[in-house]
């Protein structure tokens, strides 16, 4: 089985039972467990703060995140009393200390200012907007207001639906069936109608009477020649195409409430009313795609075309903006402003050329490498606390597009999470001093005071592009006092670089689901987790089933051999540790240094422009220089790839791309190193989906077979705008001549503390693979029963591979032969 996404933090001696998912989140209906899980992977806030979830209804999104996250406060508010007097009955059985329900209305809280620290607003919008008879300006009248409840630095998790632009039109087409009307069922029952037939009636229905409020109601609905036989095609907006695609999702109460409206806002009205109308940062803005939404409800139920009538994708399951409030004149957001004059000066660029083929490659890196130092301590309750840097100005997350399409939609601010860093040369020399020098040193550079008797861990290493990106990532760990609050006068520089205390699993969460799009951070904090006592498990996950499949003999890895030739890495650390690295030449492989370039990366210099609001005007406050490298047009977009697939035994089979690069034998290894397999993605992919019918045209396997694994990353940001979007492949792909190897997803374990498993996407995908693994072999449930059952419905017939059901069908007419041939007793 495969899970994907983010993860929640367990003891090592928790029991199976322990493990499993509870009961009370078994009685919410498992959509409302999953949007709750996915708004709680972006409520980044300090231990102990209150969120209000506005419009409650119920109460069980409420509840399920005050279960997810019981280190948060919430209160649930609703305007109908009934509703907040049901959820609490429902809810005092569970005992949690951190819910609360009150009555209260959206538009008029009585709350004093500055009093919250998040506001959750799911599917509020469409209601306020269909309440004030179509009028934006009450969104954004209502907005305003609930800024003003939010502390310094609170947060306000938006998750809706973003309305197509107005003036956009599509096509839908529906399966409908050639009737014969001789044709009848058994006892003369008339055939029924089908689901597409039934659906094209609802949305004839529905272009009559939608927008009830309005004097004049309806939208233009056309109908055109189908694009394929036995289907009927319509032309309307995109709004109302999107409307009727979320209504029918209940179909049941399809014609309930008609004149309520779902979508009111498109994402520049968001961008408007939040950023230049209210002065929020809008740190993450994206659509978001539920995988189980898409297959219950939208695959082989409808098409989609552009009003051209060219195939596009679906339409975004939902929609989710988190925005921060911050202070009169700091930043909102952080672009490319311009290119500049002059030349790139801290980036530089070798190209090298493979030996043995004949490969020519360009590799970049930074003059001057950096080291990340994770802080970190235990909480008293037992939970481990690390210090990041809460607005690190990754301005290169913005650049204005050139070739590179966004595959997902999303847009950040420019100001992220991420680990603390010193350059190299500060840290020459820090892994043989002694636990004095590196507390002064804590404390001058980072405000923080180490812990009696601890100096620094050595961490993570791990490579970020082995064949393009020539740097080898270092990490360090340090146990560090817990930070006091400092008077109001006084600063230092915790406060000057925004350091501050997170819970790892809130980063973990929000690593996974594509908050904090940095892979490595997630896998430095697994990392530490460990060491620590604790162990990750997934959090949001969609399980799908593996084929049985195994691969040829000869593509399956010896890892005993493998072993033999490659001795772990040593325990003790080398003289030079974080020493500024040796340049070109190698000191080990087939890969030399020539002259000129390959043109696959460039280095640019561009300036950068911090746009804020002063004086009520969004402007530009301040402009500074950023260098960085810029792949080619096709290696803008790649996707990483982890074949799973099983053997006959039920043993889960990881592939990987297993070959020698260049920039692992610049630092000293010798021969192959694994990694994912990758494909560069060219610009005539436009969105996930085309993404996924690429990638099953290259692997030559069923699109069904091709998954997403999580959310979109940056290789990394610090140098690059490349955008790695991970894939899982559920069988062995039929192309043989793909150089890939494959082992046993346990057996593997035992080369991960080798120097060839130091890729980024390789630790990045194995952790996922194993982590999902693991949890459905310690879960009581049956999870093949339930992938299938999520995957091709309740009544599908079961799968089984040919040999399986040969052999039962074979054991079976072998028990007829004995029982036919077994004596009978004769009666006395």
């Amino acid at each position: 089985m495969v899970y994907i996404y983010a993860y929640q933090m367990t003891t090592m001696d928790e029991t199976p039972a322990q493990q499993a998912e509870d009961s009370f989140l078994k009685s919410l209906p498992h959509e409302v467990v999953l949007r709750a899980k996915y708004i709680v992977s972006h409520l980044l806030l300090p231990e102990g703060a209150t969120v209000l979830d506005l419009q409650c209804d119920t109460g069980a999104l409420t509840a399920a995140m005050a279960y997810l996250n019981p280190r948060l406060n919430f209160i649930g508010l609703d305007r109908n009393r009934q509703l907040i007097m049901r959820a609490r009955a429902r809810f005092k059985t569970a005992q949690l200390d951190n819910l609360g329900f009150e009555v209260g209305d959206a538009l008029n809280l009585r709350r004093a200012d500055d009093s919250v620290d998040a506001i959750v607003a799911s599917n509020l919008l469409g209601d306020i907007y269909s309440r004030g008879n179509y009028d934006e300006t009450r969104i954004a009248d209502m907005m305003g207001r609930l800024f003003k409840l939010l502390k310094a630095d609170g947060l306000m998790v938006i998750h809706d639906y973003a309305m197509p632009e107005a003036d956009e039109y599509v096509q839908i087409e529906f399966p409908v069936p050639i009737r014969d009307p001789r044709h009848f069922r058994l006892y003369g029952t008339p055939i029924g109608k089908t689901q597409g037939e039934r659906e094209i009636e609802l949305l004839q229905w529905f272009s009559e009477n939608a927008s009830a409020r309005d004097a004049v109601k309806g939208f233009y609905l056309e109908e055109l020649p189908p694009h394929v036989p036995y289907t009927r095609c319509f032309r309307l907006p995109a709004k109302w195409a999107y409307e009727f695609i979320i209504r029918k999702q209940n179909i049941r109460k399809f014609k309930a409430n008609i004149g309520h409206q779902h979508t009111c806002l498109t994402e520049a009205d968001y961008d408007r009313v939040l950023g230049r109308n209210i002065g929020a940062r809008i740190l993450l803005t994206a659509p978001q795609r539920q995988p189980h939404i898409t297959r219950s409800h939208y695959d082989g139920a409808f098409r989609l075309y552009t009003a051209e009538g060219k195939a596009r994708g679906y339409m975004p399951t939902g929609h989710i903006v988190v925005a921060q409030k911050i202070q009169q004149g700091r930043p909102l957001r952080l672009e490319e402003l311009r290119p500049s004059s002059h030349a790139a000066q801290s980036i530089s660029i070798q190209t090298v050329r493979d030996e043995k083929n004949g490969e020519v490659a360009d590799v970049v890196s930074r003059v001057t490498p950096r080291v990340e130092i994770i802080p970190y301590f235990m909480a008293t309750n037992g939970s481990l606390k690390v210090i990041l840097q809460a607005e690190a100005e990754k301005g290169i997350a913005n650049l204005t597009p050139r070739t590179r399409n966004n595959l997902d939609g999303k847009r950040w601010s420019g100001h992220m999470v991420c680990a603390p860093s010193l350059p190299v040369y500060e840290l020459e020399g820090f892994d043989h001093a002694s636990l004095g020098a590196i507390a002064r040193l804590m404390i001058q550079k980072f405000g923080l005071t180490p812990q009696h008797g601890k100096g620094f861990e050595d961490g993570l290493k791990g490579y970020p592009s082995p064949a393009m990106i020539d740097e080898r990532m270092d990490t360090i760990y340090i146990n560090v006092q817990p930070p006091m609050a400092l008077g109001p006068r006084a600063t230092s520089p915790f406060d000057e670089l925004r350091l501050k205390v997170y819970d790892a699993e809130d980063v973990l969460r929000a690593t996974g689901a594509g908050f904090i799009p940095n892979a490595w951070l997630d896998i430095q904090l697994q990392d530490l987790m460990k060491r620590n006592g604790l162990k990750p498990k997934p959090w949001l996950h969609e399980a799908v089933p593996l084929s049985y499949d195994p691969p040829p003999e000869d593509q399956m890895l010896r890892a005993a051999k493998i072993l033999k030739q490659k001795p772990k890495k040593p325990e003790k650390p080398s003289a030079s540790k974080w020493a500024p690295p040796e340049k070109w030449p190698v000191r080990a492989g087939s890969f030399k240094p020539i002259r000129g370039h390959a043109g696959q990366v460039t280095a640019h210099r561009s300036s950068f422009v911090e746009r804020g609001q002063k004086d009520g005007v969004v402007r530009g406050l301040a402009a500074h220089d950023l260098e960085f490298a810029n792949p080619q047009a096709d290696m803008q977009n790649i996707a990483a790839i982890m074949p799973l697939t099983e053997d006959f035994q039920g043993n889960t089979l990881v592939g990987f791309e297993y070959k020698e690069l260049p920039v692992p034998s610049r630092f000293g290894q010798e021969g192959p190193m694994m990694n994912l397999p990758t494909l560069p993605l060219p610009a005539s992919v436009t969105n996930i989906d085309e993404a996924r019918a690429y990638i099953a045209e290259q692997f030559d396997v069923e699109l069904a077979r091709v998954a997403p694994m999580g959310e979109s990353f940056f290789t990394m940001v610090d140098l690059m705008p490349q955008r790695v979007y991970p894939f899982m492949l559920t069988r062995y792909p039929r192309r043989r001549n793909l150089s890939m190897k494959f082992r046993n997803l346990y057996d593997i374990l035992d080369l991960t503390d080798t120097d060839f498993a130091d890729s980024f996407l390789w630790k990045w995908g194995l952790a996922h693979a194993y982590l999902c693994q693991e949890t459905a072999h310690q879960s009581n449930w049956a999870p093949r029963a339930e992938a299938h059952q999520r995957v091709f419905g309740k009544n599908a017939a079961k799968w089984e591979s040919a040999s399986a059901s040969w052999y039962k069908t074979r054991s079976a007419n072998d028990k007829k032969r004995m029982a036919s041939n077994a004596p009978r007793r004769r009666h006395e």
